[in-house]
């Protein structure tokens, strides 16, 4: 149980890095427009 929840915890962390940076950028190229 611990070993999925670490597992899940990880893809949670990349989920958020990847969608996170891709919001930034979407704000970014937003404000620059």
């Amino acid at each position: 149980i611990l070993f999925s929840y670490s597992i899940g915890a990880i893809y949670l962390l990349l989920y958020d890095i990847t969608f996170g940076s891709l919001k930034e950028a979407f704000w970014l190229w937003w404000a620059v427009r």
